[in-house]
């Protein structure tokens, strides 16, 4: 999309540097877990750390991104609104697209996340009798 609006060139650069560096990031927080977690889901323990780098990443993407001596250093160009919207699109499609992918937890996975031993004890018992049946 930034080719087609601005050509090749520092704005086009611009779009695709901030789309790659926040689609890592969405990724990074999409990698917790095999399965669905980030729209719905499994209900992960939080991690602080890795929520720590991306929120400190975002606002030192935003600080370069508007920031003109910031700018100057990277080579980039001042986003418009409608920019911004590219750049979101292109961050949550294929976020959105990697979650639905995903298949769901099974009941044993959910049951240790959520520290359950009983429910643990009874989601193997239903595996094994799935099983001999």
């Amino acid at each position: 999309a930034g080719m087609r609006r601005y050509g090749i060139g520092p704005a086009a650069a611009t779009l695709a540097f901030n789309t790659l560096t926040m689609s890592e990031l969405a990724h990074a927080y999409s990698s917790r877990s095999h399965y669905k977690n980030v729209f719905g889901g499994i209900k992960l323990p939080p991690n602080k750390a890795l929520l720590a780098a991306i929120g400190g990443m975002t606002v030192l993407q935003g600080i370069v991104s508007v920031l003109p001596g910031a700018r100057r250093l990277l080579g980039t160009t001042p986003m418009s609104p409608i920019d911004l919207v590219i750049v979101a699109a292109g961050v949550l499609g294929p976020l959105i697209l990697n979650e639905a992918t995903k298949p769901s937890a099974p009941a044993k996975v959910i049951a240790e996340i959520e520290g359950s031993t009983e429910d643990v004890e009874a989601a193997e018992n239903n595996t094994t009798q799935e099983q001999a049946a």
